[in-house]
């Protein structure tokens, strides 16, 4: 079964709702078509969206997203031949948010 756009907008929204997150401080972290809407809201939201290894669909999507959606998507590409570092995606992660905080403070 697939889920649509509205529903995974939905779901965040409701999260947002329950936990009531600084909205800087969310992300979504995915690599496949079935993560772009989720990463698109939680950019458009003002978090940060993560595309590891992006297959070429997802990443056609990104591209085009208006500018300001797509300046808080990271792309994270790992070389075929190197083992994936996936530390890398937790650095963009503790990046956005020691910002966001220091922005706070």
């Amino acid at each position: 079964m697939k889920i649509t756009r509205d529903e995974v907008e939905h779901v965040i929204d409701d999260l947002i709702g329950l936990h009531g997150p600084d909205k800087g401080l969310l992300f979504h972290i995915g690599d496949t078509m079935g993560d772009s809407a989720a990463i698109r809201h939680a950019a458009e939201l003002g978090g940060k969206g993560i595309a590891f290894n992006p297959n070429d669909s997802l990443q056609a999507r990104i591209l085009s997203l208006r500018k300001e959606v797509r300046q808080r998507i990271s792309i994270i590409r790992f070389n075929t031949d190197e083992k994936p570092d996936y530390t890398r995606v937790g650095d963009v992660v503790r990046e956005r948010v020691w910002k966001t905080l220091k922005v706070e403070l």
